[in-house]
């Protein structure tokens, strides 16, 4: 078994895997200290990693969050394969100082991956164990990573790699790499998951999100941080254009080709990332609308442009202050407490309850209630029924009343609440298995289930009365449009929907709140 080494930027003193061990194509988390824990100088190792070990809650939490994320961003998630419990416990890492908390050891295992950190120095790991275990020099390590980078490129991203050269091949892949982690970012703001920690070794080199000890799902858009140090709900991209800037000074100062001078620059990796984060922003939250992207795309540029502007204005109203969980037993000042709400409007329950609207009067009426600004729902009433229209009429067929209804029922579903996703939530719900950790696989599984039916683009599958099962967004669309508003009524109410009430089952109201 073997600690894999890396660096970068949002690492800390550890020179790598501090508490994981790899054997094959399997990593493992809780193995205990490996020789590349560190700290900083004169301080005690980080209470995360001191004892090298991994709760039964951690590993729940890892293991709900990577099925999440594996299903429903657009470059899933590093897979979970395994948890395995001790038969021992070992400290909370969340105990306050001197309070001995112990809990339900586990090992939680997941399929290797390369990530950018693997490419990165780590300036700050120097330790006596250094010297005893013969580390080699960082920078050789990176030398001999960022030489291996074209290959590990193609194995990455396939077809998005071009160019004969080792330096077309390079950036081409790091402007795959750029758009992957834009466009995974902005879809997991739409669904309203924070990971909360985005740095160069909780993303994979193809975009994957890993490591999800803060991550949250977050109520209407709120600016929550996951710690007092990182970037909130909002500007969780941030850490990701330092890695890309980073990863390409490293790229150009070890990769071994003869024009290397033809590297792309830092300005045209950002502009990459930074146009694509606009457009995948943009297309992710006009999805929430239950509209699907094929026909969003086709949306006019300034009437789509219009409607994203509203919609920012909206979540962003009374939200300008970043806030995190704090609590003073929490060694990070992070602590699981009730969420916090800074913000005026909640656009989830604007979508869910104007999809039903069947007149521009019954829009008003129900959008005044929820936007106390005049200008604002007027703006809003405007843009979302230029949106609806357009739909309607060029997708809605001889039927756009029925069409209105499946809408309904896809926005009642995708603007559920997902208070039961909150951090603390999930560890309230786990503590039982501290107790009798069985049943706790059925636990993980349908919590998976449950956020899938919440968050995830596509639908669960519907059974007509036939016995017929029609899976798929863009098939359900096609069926619907041939029924009559009766029969999809009917169709829903045979196919009910966990996190929405009888009302919004029959694609009529909107959603509530799930336990």
């Amino acid at each position: 078994m073997q600690a894999d080494r890396y660096g970068g930027y949002g690492v800390g003193y550890c020179g790598g895997s501090a508490r994981c061990g790899s054997y094959g194509d399997v990593q493992i988390k809780g193995v205990g200290l490996t020789p590349l824990v560190g700290s900083r100088p004169g301080a005690p190792v980080d209470p995360w990693h001191s004892s090298g070990t991994v709760t039964l809650n951690e590993a729940g939490r890892e293991a709900i969050w990577s099925g999440i994320c594996d299903a429903v961003l657009p470059f899933g998630a590093v897979p979970a394969t395994a948890l395995v419990l001790t038969g021992t416990r070992c400290q909370r890492t969340d105990s306050a100082p001197g309070v001995s908390i112990l809990n339900r050891r586990a090992l939680f295992m997941r399929t290797t991956a390369l990530r950018p950190a693997h490419f990165l120095p780590n300036v700050h790991f120097s330790t006596p164990l250094v010297r005893e275990t013969g580390v080699r020099e960082d920078y050789l390590r990176v030398r001999q990573m960022i030489r291996a980078l074209p290959d590990a490129f193609e194995d990455a991203f396939g077809s998005e790699v071009c160019g004969e050269s080792a330096t077309a091949r390079v950036n081409s892949g790091m402007k795959a790499m750029a758009r992957r982690f834009a466009w995974q970012v902005a879809a997991a703001f739409a669904k309203r998951l924070y990971h909360g920690s985005l740095n160069c070794t909780n993303i994979a080199l193809d975009g994957r999100y890993v490591d999800f000890g803060t991550m949250t799902a977050v109520h209407a858009y709120r600016r929550q941080a996951g710690s007092p140090l990182w970037p909130d709900q909002w500007t969780q991209h941030s850490p990701l254009l330092r890695t890309l800037s980073s990863f390409l000074f490293h790229v150009g100062k070890h990769l071994d080709c003869p024009n290397i001078k033809m590297l792309l620059s830092t300005g045209e990796l950002k502009a990459e990332f930074s146009t694509t984060l606009s457009n995948r922003a943009e297309m992710e939250l006009l999805k929430q609308t239950g509209i699907p992207e094929v026909a969003i795309a086709a949306y006019p540029d300034a009437r789509r442009r219009r409607t994203y502007r509203c919609i920012k204005d909206i979540y962003s109203r009374g939200a300008d202050t970043s806030f995190v969980w704090r609590g003073d037993d929490d060694p990070a000042m992070v602590a699981v407490q009730p969420l916090q709400s800074l913000g005026r409007y909640d656009l989830n329950e604007i979508f869910a309850k104007a999809a039903p609207c069947h007149d521009s009067a019954q829009l008003r009426r129900t959008v005044n209630a929820l936007i106390d600004d005049n200008g604002l729902a007027r703006e809003f009433c405007e843009v979302y029924t230029d949106l609806m229209e357009w739909f309607l009429a060029n997708h809605g067929g001889t039927a756009p009343a029925v069409l209105r209804v499946f809408l309904s029922r896809q926005a009642a579903r995708l603007n559920a609440d997902v208070s039961h996703l909150t951090r603390e939530s999930l560890d309230t719900a786990m503590l039982v298995f501290e107790e009798d950790p069985s049943g706790m696989d059925e636990f993980i599984d349908r919590t998976v289930r449950h956020a899938r039916e919440i968050v995830d683009d596509e639908p669960p599958e519907l059974v007509d009365s036939n016995g017929r099962r029609i899976a798929g967004l863009n098939a359900q669309l096609e069926t619907v449009k041939h029924m009559t508003q009766r029969d999809v009524v009917a169709l829903f109410a045979a196919s009910p929907l966990q996190c929405l009430n009888a009302q919004a089952n029959a694609g009529l109201g909107a959603p509530c709140a799930t336990a």
